[in-house]
């Protein structure tokens, strides 16, 4: 056989054995990541082809990220080449072969291959110091593991975008989750299914809450709870079973490894983690993964899935969105605990408020019963001993002879002294508690106070039936005291007084063409009507510019609350 011939056989046999090579790669290439890809395709060329130089670029079009590796220094020049190239003929359109790349003492000839169309997918430079690189197998070599690398990279490129597009869109479902309702509960169960879900786990949970510490071997008083659970109708857990959660040293060494990791911690058959034996027989547990949550408002809480159906192992791609799932959990939860302390808050200054306004009603309620207790003692007791007093004296009076001008004159000094005192109590019986409500109702009280006003009233009263007896207390007073203050303090010339029920509200409007200037800032009267009126649950509201009068708004329920 001629010497040709076997060199010929020779050369088969390597380019044959190179495709037996180059074609089990791929496989090895699945997986990995694109800049391991890359430096995978550098290594295998430089190695089956003996190269002095390798620079491979793969991209994918559409994606950012491409990566470039360079292997040996044979072709120092290459950077500038290639970027001369590409300015001058604007993109690389086919294959080029270099006859010497740098014109140094070394001959190294050189070979650009584009990978897709104007090499949109990367690009592969190689350089040899054989004479006949690149050979026709050289060639076949150079392209077929190309074409390869550039599979396994867009594939690991497409894995990736649709990795974070489960990634976002997972969080998405979560966020909606969250945001879905204000109740704490409700949140926490709706969370814990999206999170079955995505996950496609057996069973989702909390417990509460993270701590070494509440675990207490044979202990009676268990400090921690499920705090919620979701499970695959086929794995039931703690809360559908009506089982507590195993209290041992085993279980509590969960939560010390939560507290103890920065992120999640797993327990399956590749973490060096076991599964506790008192989960896996009680509840099936043949995987799990768990993380402290932290929120700022509250002790950590342990959250952790569980697979029963097999023994699993977590990624790192689904370890990360967990991790990141129990970030936002934590922000979740400091949301939903601090609005839930500030409703209990809300409630209790509410029942402070209630208490505080049902005190206030008794005590204005006590006032109106001791006034009118004071003024019948007054008006039974000493009104009645004047009363008498002043009679035996006009009496008196009647029997002294008329001759007595002096023992007269100072007889009916005294009548008129004693009538003055009785007309005097008789006003300040009034003034502690008018009688004539009791009596007459509010309307006939109103229009005695008109009739002795020292100022002009205009009165009109609007009442089918008599309200309740503390709101006709407190209209009659917000009156006096509204005439009180046009004749003293404003200089009023007319009052106009308007009383109507409207609905379950009797309405007060008095109004004054006096000075103006008004305060509930200065003196005593108007404030006392509004700790009154504010008693009862009304409202009082007073407009009283300089020079333009005073009008004084009240409203008063019919019904207390």
């Amino acid at each position: 056989m001629p010497a040709s011939t076997d060199a010929e056989l020779a050369a088969l046999r390597t380019v044959l054995r190179d495709l037996v090579a180059l074609s089990a790669i791929p496989a090895a290439w699945v997986g990995r990541e694109p800049a391991a890809v890359a430096a995978g395709l550098a290594d295998t060329l430089t190695g089956l082809l003996r190269l002095d130089f390798v620079y491979v670029r793969l991209c994918v079009p559409g994606f950012v990220g491409a990566v470039d590796v360079m292997r040996g220094d044979a072709w120092k020049t290459f950077p500038g080449w290639l970027e001369g190239h590409l300015a001058e003929r604007g993109g690389l359109t086919g294959k080029e072969i270099i006859p010497d790349v740098d014109g140094g003492a070394t001959q190294y000839r050189g070979v650009v291959v584009p990978i897709g169309v104007d090499a949109e997918g990367g690009m592969v430079a190689a350089a040899c110091d054989r004479p006949d690189f690149p050979s026709a197998s050289d060639q076949l070599l150079l392209n077929l593991a190309t074409n390869h690398a550039a599979a396994a990279f867009q594939s690991v490129r497409l894995n990736e975008h649709h990795a974070q597009m489960w990634f976002l869109e997972s969080l998405d479902r979560i966020d909606r989750a969250i945001q879905g309702t204000s109740d704490l509960d409700h949140m926490l169960n709706a969370v814990l299914d999206v999170v079955l879900t995505t996950f496609r786990c057996d069973r989702a949970w909390l417990v509460y809450p993270c701590d070494a510490e509440v675990f207490r071997p044979r202990g009676t008083d268990v400090l921690h709870r499920l705090r919620a659970e979701r499970t695959r109708p086929e794995y039931p857990g703690a809360s559908a079973v009506s089982m507590d959660i195993p209290n041992d040293e085993e279980t509590a060494e969960v939560s010390r490894a939560a507290l103890d990791s920065s992120g999640s911690v797993r327990f399956d058959p590749e973490s060096g983690h076991a599964v506790p034996v008192r989960l896996a027989d009680q509840f099936g547990v043949q995987s799990m993964i768990a993380m402290a949550v932290y929120p700022k408002v509250d002790k950590p809480y342990l959250f952790g899935l569980h697979q029963c159906s097999y023994r699993r192992v977590w990624t790192l791609q689904e370890e990360r969105l967990f991790h990141e799932i129990g970030r936002r959990l934590a922000d979740a939860l400091d949301t939903q605990l601090m609005f839930r302390d500030l409703r209990e808050s809300e409630r209790k200054l509410e029942r402070s408020r209630a208490e505080l306004a049902a005190s206030r009603a008794r005590i204005v309620t006590a006032s109106d019963e001791a006034r009118s207790r004071i003024e019948r003692d007054l008006h039974d007791g000493v009104q009645q001993r004047l009363v008498s007093l002043l009679l035996a004296q006009r009496t008196a009076q009647g029997m002294v002879p008329a001759d007595l001008v002096k023992l007269q004159q100072q007889l009916s000094e005294l009548v008129d002294g004693l009538a003055g005192a009785l007309e005097e109590l008789q006003e300040i019986s009034r003034g502690i508690h008018p009688a004539i409500l009791a009596d007459g109702g509010l309307t006939r009280a109103l229009k005695t106070l008109a009739r002795r006003s020292a100022v002009p009233v205009d009165l009109a009263v609007r009442i089918e039936t008599r309200p309740p007896a503390p709101v006709e207390v407190a209209a009659y007073y917000v009156v006096s005291e509204a005439l009180t203050n046009a004749a003293k303090h404003a200089r009023a010339s007319l009052v106009q007084v308007s009383v109507v029920v409207s609905g379950s509200v009797l309405e007060l409007s008095i109004s004054d063409d006096g000075a103006g200037g008004a305060d509930f800032g200065r003196g005593s009267g108007l404030i006392g009507l509004a700790d009154r009126v504010d008693a009862l649950g009304g409202t009082i509201a007073v407009a009283s510019p300089v020079g333009h009068g005073t009008t004084l708004h009240v409203t008063l329920p019919l019904q207390a609350g």
